[in-house]
């Protein structure tokens, strides 16, 4: 029997993929689950697997082509598969010819024995390699999550992307180690520092187009308010993150970088742990135009927000009253990343603290349904 592999649609988006590399050569014995090839989409590279057991045939679309959704790219040959399962037997055999009776009795007597240690491999096999979606193996490498250590909801234990996003989620919510918050005498100075992470935007892209219908117009949501309503659920996990030192880490207000009549501005978005997207996306439209000033006694702001991606720039690092800077740059292409640079002082922020912060966020965009 052969099984059509085809090009697969990865996310809803998706009308053509490229395959980027083959995992196997024609002839090889493949397993179900185990990689086949790569495929490359204007959003992400995403390893498929082997839909069936048996040997890689013909290869139809070589790497580095480009093809629609629903190709078939190569064929899989099953052998000796059950007629009720469709699985394949543990170990691919050639079929020879129908041997003399003689013959016959002692190949089944030698083949029979080893079929209960052969199941019985089956377990340890799936020990030592936990079954998994290639996008749960791709996000806890580059995470660095044990596979071992997440408890998959899938068939037969299958871990899938919603069980590294909760694993991400506790690991994230888990307090710093008390090294991070000590307060060290050497740290006063005024030193300044920067920290910068690459931020994966595939999935909070997503997120962006299945909520644009509850928003007026059905427009999608702007990257600077889903990165808003991120830092609202993010920033109380660090009350580190703040102008001044001790301030109510409940308390979300949050500076944004602006052009106002040809001249640097920061208007304050206060009570943000208020709002959700919807909420942020009215408040950054009142802010055009103008930039309300700041009242005598209010809190300084945790943070001061910068887009100077929104203009094709890379980095806005400055410090602005004391309060840590976070700027996230230009969208590359086509991976559909971006720089995140953190800019604070170590007389009021320890770098520790800033890259638990920064790591907290980094995980939260790549895995934006744990927070929304």
């Amino acid at each position: 029997m052969t099984i059509d592999v085809i090009m697969p649609r990865v996310d809803m988006t998706m009308e053509r993929g490229t395959i980027r590399s083959w995992s196997a050569e024609p002839g090889a014995a493949l397993r179900t689950g185990q990689t086949l090839f790569v495929i490359e989409t204007d959003k992400a590279a995403m390893e498929i697997e082997a839909p069936a057991d048996g040997i890689l045939g013909e290869i139809l679309v070589p790497a580095g082509r480009e093809v629609p959704v629903g190709t078939v790219v190569a064929l899989i040959r099953t052998v000796g598969a059950d007629a009720a399962t469709g699985h394949a037997p543990p170990r691919p055999v050639s079929v020879p010819p129908a041997p003399a009776p003689a013959q016959q009795a002692p190949a089944i007597a030698s083949t029979s024995p080893p079929a209960a240690p052969v199941a019985s491999a089956t377990p340890a096999v799936a020990l030592a390699r936990p079954r998994a979606t290639p996008l749960a193996r791709r996000l806890s490498r580059e995470y660095g999550l044990d596979l071992a250590a997440i408890d998959g909801s899938g068939p037969a234990g299958r871990i899938g992307r919603a069980d590294v996003e909760t694993a991400l989620a506790r690991r994230a919510s888990a307090p710093l180690p008390a090294a991070a918050v000590v307060e060290r005498p050497a740290l006063r100075a005024a030193v300044p520092f920067q920290i910068s992470a690459i931020l994966d935007l595939a999935a909070l892209d997503a997120v962006r187009a299945r909520i644009a219908s509850a928003l007026p117009g059905g427009r999608r949501p702007g990257l600077t308010a889903m990165i808003l309503r991120i830092l609202v659920a993010v920033l109380p996990r660090h009350p580190a993150i703040a102008a001044v030192p001790g301030s109510d880490p409940s308390r979300v207000d949050i500076a944004l970088a602006l052009e106002v009549d040809g001249a640097f501005a920061a208007p304050v978005l206060r009570g943000m742990e208020r709002l959700r997207v919807p909420g942020i996306v009215a408040a950054l439209d009142a802010l055009r135009g103008a930039a309300p000033g700041t009242r005598e006694g209010d809190p300084a702001p945790r943070l001061l927000l910068a887009n100077p991606g929104a203009l094709g720039l890379e980095d806005f690092v400055a410090l602005h009253d004391g309060a840590p800077v976070m700027s996230i740059g230009a969208r590359r292409s086509p991976c559909g990343t971006a720089r995140v640079t953190l800019a604070a002082d170590r007389a009021t922020l320890d770098p520790v603290a800033a890259a638990g912060f920064l790591s907290d966020l980094r995980g939260c965009v790549a895995a934006p349904e744990t927070v929304l």
